[in-house]
């Protein structure tokens, strides 16, 4: 290392020099490992290099007795993306409303779901899908809102909502509580 031209090295020369040494290193075992991977590491290994100005070099990675590479384990294939959520049915339901006020509900079917007799009814609570509904009305459409016809005339309580596949008793979504307060 030659020395500064101010004097002799000192202890934090040689610490920069090492530094730039294992970022030279690091900089060509990044160029080297991933170059094949990552179609812009070698304009990312540039634009590092060139903001540490470090000497361009093509040398194979040589690095210094004293350096350590950590050995990173094989990739594994990677996890299979979650569904989302508009991909599932679901209704918005209010969780209370007013006694007398008709009951209306959002609803999203997902495309290959979507069905013109697919339909939301309104059950008494615990009660089993195929025993009927209080009210009901049909939701055609992939999302929107309907109201449930003649709810308003439901008794205070708790109820339950069911999004049901075309006119038949098959769940897409629920149960969703309601309170009728």
């Amino acid at each position: 290392m030659a020395p500064l031209p101010y004097g002799r090295p000192t202890r934090s020369t040689y610490a920069v020099t090492a530094l730039a040494d294992l970022t030279a290193a690091a900089t060509a075992a990044l160029q080297a490992h991933f170059l094949t991977l990552v179609p812009h590491t070698a304009t990312i290994v540039d634009r590092l290099a060139a903001y540490h100005q470090l000497p361009d070099t093509t040398d194979p990675l040589v690095l210094p007795a004293s350096a350590t590479v950590p050995v990173l384990p094989p990739a594994t294939a990677p996890a299979a993306p979650a569904q989302p959520a508009s991909a599932r049915a679901g209704l918005t339901v209010p969780a209370n409303i007013p006694r007398g006020t008709q009951v209306s509900v959002g609803y999203t079917i997902p495309p290959e779901q979507v069905m013109p007799k697919n339909w939301v009814g309104i059950f008494v609570p615990n009660a089993a899908v195929n025993s009927g509904s209080l009210h009901w009305q049909y939701t055609p459409d992939a999302s929107g809102t309907v109201g449930l016809p003649n709810s308003e005339g439901l008794g205070t309580g708790r109820y339950q909502l069911w999004l049901l596949a075309n006119d038949g008793y098959t769940p897409l979504a629920g149960p969703y509580d309601l309170t009728i307060a």
